[in-house]
Order: C-alpha cells, then sequence, then structure tokens
C-alpha cells in the first residue's frame, strides 16, 4: 500500500526516501500517525532516516535484513533538540508509539538526539526510554 502523499499534512515522500536506492515504501498508518504527533507536538520535526531498502547498509548486515522496521516503512529518526526531547516522547507515547530508541549525539554545545519511530509488542515507559546518559535501541527482530 502506497502512501497518499498529498493528504499527508506535515510530511513529504523526499523525507523517507531511501538513500542507498532512492525508493520510498512507507507505510500509510505509520504516516498518519507520524503526522498526528506532528499535529500535537506543534514544532517541525526533521526526518534523518525513514524507508531503507534491505539493500541499504544498515540493513544489509542484519540477519535478515527484510524485517526490520525501516524496510517494512515503519519507522522513521528524528532528529531533535535536547531541551525537546522529552516533550516529543512524551506525546509519541500518548499517539500510540510503542517503539522508541534514542541515540544522543553531540555536533555543538548542545545535545541531538534522534528518536527513532517504530511500532512494538512490548509497549515502554517514558522512564525506560529517557534514562540519563543512556542510548536505548529497538531489538533487532522489529
Amino acid at each position: 500500500m502506497s502512501v497518499d502523499w498529498d493528504n499527508s499534512k506535515y510530511f513529504k515522500a523526499s523525507e523517507f526516501t531511501c538513500s542507498h536506492t532512492g525508493t520510498e515504501k512507507m507505510d500509510q498508518g505509520f504516516i498518519n500517525k507520524l503526522n498526528n504527533l506532528r499535529e500535537i507536538y506543534g514544532k517541525p520535526m526533521t526526518v534523518s532516516s525513514g524507508y531503507r531498502d534491505s539493500t541499504h547498509p544498515v540493513e544489509a548486515v542484519k540477519k535478515d535484513p527484510t524485517s526490520g522496521a525501516h524496510v517494512s516503512g515503519k519507522a522513521a529518526d528524528i532528529l531533535i533538540e535536547r531541551k525537546n526531547a522529552y516533550e516529543l516522547l512524551s506525546l509519541a507515547f500518548d499517539v500510540g508509539f510503542t517503539g522508541i530508541g534514542v541515540m544522543s549525539f553531540k555536533f555543538s554545545p548542545t545535545s541531538i538526539y534522534t528518536l527513532l519511530f517504530v511500532p512494538m509488542a512490548k509497549k515502554l515507559s517514558v522512564k525506560e526510554v529517557t534514562q540519563p546518559n543512556k542510548a536505548r535501541q529497538v531489538p533487532s527482530n522489529v
């Protein structure tokens, strides 16, 4: 099922295109949920990675490169400043995202976080993904 990008209020297909192949195969339900999150958040959200083809270098090294959340079009990495990360995390849980990975990067005096939004069977609490100084990763079988 392809995404109806004409009805995507905040995001464009080009933001989710695989950097390796140039293709985009995002899931409509996922994009709807991401648009809902953006609406409630009220601030721009920068997508750093969306769809990844199974041949993408990050996916190709996995045990099963065809089963990842990015490969199925049900994941996005969002760049966010540290000061806004907790708010976005909390809202993400409110709209139904249950699998969220947090990775911290320091490009400047302020931290930048990449938040990975994916569907997961186990619902995590905000506390579980916001422990200080710990990067959380989504299990590789998601």
